[in-house]
């Protein structure tokens, strides 16, 4: 993840690969040791994969409760970070296709991360 061009560690939740699964708790409980990265709004931000084959799927997340907002991510997963001042909890997940030709389920996985909103 790159935020005013400088990058940043997302922390592994959940994920499939072929036919093994490991299930982790949500993004709060994952990233409760963890110091959020902090920012001032309106932060350039961008999220993106080193890993070789890229995902044929991504969708970014906020976490508002129990609930997921979906965010859009423009060109070379480029997004917006929120205005407000607080602390807020993301969702990245991937997903690579089956291989109809071999009849295999590549996977899918998430990664957390959370970005604190300072207004100084």
């Amino acid at each position: 993840m790159e935020l005013n061009g400088e990058k940043y560690s997302t922390t592994q939740g959940s994920y499939c690969w072929t036919n093994m699964c490991v299930d982790k708790v949500g993004p709060p409980e994952l990233l409760q040791n963890k110091k959020p990265i902090r920012l001032t709004s309106k932060a350039k931000a961008q999220i993106k994969m080193d890993y070789k084959p890229q995902p044929t799927e991504v969708h970014l997340s906020l976490m508002e409760g129990d609930d997921e907002k979906k965010i859009q991510l423009k060109d070379k997963g480029q997004f917006k970070t929120p205005t407000k001042k607080g602390i807020y909890y993301y969702v990245y997940s991937v997903w690579w296709d089956t291989d109809e030709k071999e009849k295999q389920y590549h996977g899918s996985a998430s990664y957390v991360f959370s970005l604190e909103i300072n207004n100084d």
